[in-house]
């Protein structure tokens, strides 16, 4: 889960695509082009979306199983509760491989927030914690592969 940090440039210079470039970036088609060209692109195995831009948002929420894998994984109605608390009709939901879930959401409300919160969820019982992730984090997109399992959209 990090991002690619090998390549090359348009001026033919090495590109390592660090993080402090990529979370200021604005990618174009032509940017994805470069990138799928090289050989090193067949090592990679996720995508991810980059919070903070255009209002977009992700409620990360782990489970309990993520430290404990006799714990149960967090059953769906939780991100799909705290999407009603929070108005979102049309939740754009995707379990991860370690029993948890990605609530994605489109806001302007926290448009000066930098970074991530963090906040434990001791009234959850499958919930270790949730994050909200935004300016300056991404997060695997369904089509990534984890050694312990593929992101997936809920259905």
């Amino acid at each position: 889960k990090r991002p690619v940090k090998t390549g090359v440039s348009p001026n033919g210079k090495p590109w390592r695509f660090l993080w402090d470039e990529w979370q200021d970036l604005r990618q174009s088609t032509t940017d994805l082009n470069r990138i799928l060209q090289p050989a090193w692109w067949q090592d990679v195995y996720g995508i991810a979306g980059i919070c903070g831009f255009n209002g977009c948002a992700c409620l990360d929420f782990d489970s309990r199983h993520k430290h404990n894998p006799d714990a149960d994984g967090i059953p769906i109605d939780v991100p799909r509760r705290f999407a009603d608390e929070l108005g979102i009709t049309d939740p754009w939901l995707v379990k991860t491989p370690s029993q948890a879930w990605h609530l994605w959401m489109q806001t302007d409300d926290i448009q000066t927030l930098k970074g991530k919160l963090d906040r434990l969820m001791p009234d959850e019982p499958t919930v270790d914690h949730v994050e909200l992730r935004w300016f300056g984090h991404y997060v695997a997109l369904p089509g990534s592969h984890h050694p312990r399992g593929d992101y997936e959209f809920a259905i």
